[in-house]
């Protein structure tokens, strides 16, 4: 058998328009077969195995009785494939893709055959001539195979030509529902690093103009991956271009006149020149202003009142231009301003002060303000400790007792705040908290009580425990008890003020039971454990524990192991042992024993297995072992 490597198609497409023959075979007929293979493949790297295909026509070919006298494959890669493909075209004439040699369907994924049956495939030639040494008439047809590989991953790059420098979106799609990539790579093709994401999405630039080939992989979780066909980028030389305005601004772009408006213009020269000149057209003269050498700010004041459209120009050392966006800048006729005054009683300010909601009131130390024509000033009136707010005066009589007050600027106003000494008022508890509220006997509790006075101070608190126990007093509000009885109780805190006004809290109830069963450390428990090892199906770290009963006693179940101080997470849902709970402390614990079973002295437990996340950390860990009862 020969296999020639063709290097065009052209004269099987020739042969795709010869006429269909019969394959009928007659017993005078000596029948040779020349088989012509045509193949494709998206894998850049990994070209289908024509193996399989080849020993199936062979065994085919043999069983119809035919000598195969020349095999030809044509293959063709990525970047130059023929149109039209060549179609299946079975006996009667139908055409389909239903015949697969291989064993793999033909929904695009893998290298499958267009025939199987070498009576089915397509006839491009069949000549019949008389052999004159034998004596007899030689049949020799001349038939096509068909077969693809096809990949299930495409890129679509955006866009694929335009200059330097170039920038693109490429997106990784996958058509195959059984093929799920976790991760993608992106090689440009221009020998830098390649790219990688979880999404199959990804920006890249093009800095040097040239002919690349672009690349996406997919990975799944086994590492398994797929290539897509190569997408063809073109990064053209960049050609003499205009500067670019990256921006233009002016502050403010509204107000009074006179109005001072600082303009910015930042741009700059994309091939790499300078910027020499902007002409700054600011809408109240036909002639602009000019800046040079990279001077992208003007500062110009309207002076007149009106509506002005502005405008920058940026010049280029190849005298290429760019024209900005146009910004309008509103100036408004100049308004007139109104003086508030404002005093406080008493004068000192030590009873209170006056501010405002524009922040430049302060009253006794800064009382006198202007504002615009109709301008609305919202006055507070502030009481310092000790005193409260009486009312207001002047303009602001109206507002009464109220704390704000607002003061509409239509002329000059005059407001006035008084204050006076506040009558003595308890204090008020601000916190009041028992840990814990419920337990066993002995019972001890930890009390915090805080309270605040707004009209002085704190001077001490007691804590009535609610269980006819004797109150404690304290200066801070902190307090310890223990409860000694089993019971519920409503305790309660006072707060008392340097004027011997109080204050108590709500009750908080505490609740006491009698003493139950408790986990105890079980001493001379020893453990040891295997090296950490890795579980690459099931993704985490693992070690085999061995639990040796050296306590000199037969212990009873429930027993339970505690893992403690352990430097990666346990995984869940891994093979070994899941944890049964987690202690007060927040730790993970394991019932090794269970109640009705015994772990005898001397006894081992072997080859417990813990699981852990998979984390570059070394794994250490540390265990305690307890059982349960009185």
């Amino acid at each position: 058998m020969m296999i020639q490597k063709l290097t065009t198609l052209v004269s099987l497409l020739i042969f795709l328009t010869l006429p269909r023959m019969s394959w009928a075979i007659t017993a005078d007929d000596v029948t040779t077969l020349n088989y012509f293979v045509i193949y494709k493949y998206n894998e850049p790297d990994n070209g289908p195995n024509l193996g399989p295909i080849l020993n199936a026509l062979l065994n085919e070919s043999i069983a119809e009785g035919l000598v195969v006298n020349n095999l030809v494959i044509s293959e063709y890669g990525l970047l130059d494939p023929p149109n039209p493909w060549f179609y299946y075209v079975d006996h009667d004439g139908g055409s389909g893709v239903d015949f697969d040699i291989t064993g793999q369907n033909n929904l695009g994924n893998g290298m499958y055959g267009y025939f199987s049956d070498p009576g089915q495939a397509y006839v491009l030639s069949d000549v019949t001539r008389y052999d004159e040494q034998r004596g007899k008439y030689i049949r020799t047809i001349t038939r096509l195979f068909g077969s693809t590989w096809l990949s299930s991953l495409r890129l679509d790059l955006e866009p694929s030509t335009d200059e330097a420098p170039l920038d693109v979106t490429a997106v990784c799609n996958i058509d195959d529902p059984e093929f799920s990539p976790v991760s993608y790579e992106f090689d440009p093709g221009d020998e830098s690093p390649v790219q990688t994401s979880t999404d199959g999405s990804f920006n890249y630039t093009y800095q040097i103009p040239g002919t690349y080939q672009a690349i996406c992989r997919g990975y799944n979780d086994e590492g398994v991956n797929i290539a897509s066909a190569p997408v063809t980028v073109t990064v053209l030389e960049q050609s003499e271009v205009p500067p670019v305005i990256d921006s233009f601004t002016a502050e403010p772009v509204d107000g009074y006149a006179p109005l001072s408006v600082t303009f910015t213009c930042n741009a700059h020269d994309p091939d790499g020149g300078d910027i020499e000149s902007i002409e700054w057209y600011l809408g109240d003269s036909q002639w602009p202003e000019l800046t040079t050498d990279n001077n992208f700010t003007f500062t110009h004041e309207y002076t007149e009142p009106g509506t002005y459209t502005a405008h920058c120009e940026v010049w280029d050392d190849d005298d290429q231009n760019a024209v900005s966006d146009d910004i309008t800048i509103t100036v408004h006729a100049p308004v007139v301003f109104h003086q508030l005054d404002v005093t406080v009683q008493p004068e000192t300010g030590e009873a209170g002060l006056v501010t405002s909601n524009t922040q430049d009131i302060s009253c006794p130390d800064d009382c006198t303000e202007s504002y615009m024509d109709g301008t609305d000033v919202v006055l507070t009136a502030m009481p310092a400790a000790g005193y409260i707010f009486a009312g207001w005066d002047g303009d602001c009589a109206g507002c009464a007792g109220n704390r704000e007050c607002t003061v509409t600027m239509t002329n000059d106003r005059h407001c006035q705040a008084t204050f006076t000494p506040a009558p003595n008022e308890p204090p008020e508890i601000t916190s009041f908290t028992v840990d814990p509220t419920s337990g066993e006997l002995p019972l001890q509790v930890t009390v915090s009580c805080l309270a605040a006075d707004q009209d002085g101070n704190v001077a001490a608190y007691t804590f009535n425990p609610g269980d006819g126990g004797t109150p404690l007093t304290s200066d801070d509000g902190a307090f310890s008890y223990t409860y000694a009885a089993a019971g519920s109780y409503q305790a309660t805190c006072t707060a008392y003020d340097d004027d011997d006004a109080s204050v108590t809290s709500a009750p908080v109830t505490v609740t006491v039971e009698e003493a139950g069963p408790v986990w105890s450390v079980i001493d001379g428990m020893e453990f040891s454990r295997s090296r950490t090892l890795m579980d690459r199906i099931n993704h985490c770290f693992f070690v085999f524990l061995d639990i040796t009963n050296n306590s000199g006693a037969n212990l009873d179940g429930p027993v339970r192991m505690v893992l403690e101080n352990a430097t990666l997470d346990l995984k869940a849902d891994g093979p070994g042992m899941d944890p049964d709970g987690i202690t007060e402390n927040g730790d993970p614990y394991f019932i090794i024993v269970p109640e009705g079973e015994s772990l005898d002295n001397g006894q081992t437990l072997a080859d417990r297995r813990l699981d852990f996340v998979l984390r570059r950390a070394r794994l250490t860990f540390d265990l305690r072992f307890e059982q349960f009862g009185q």
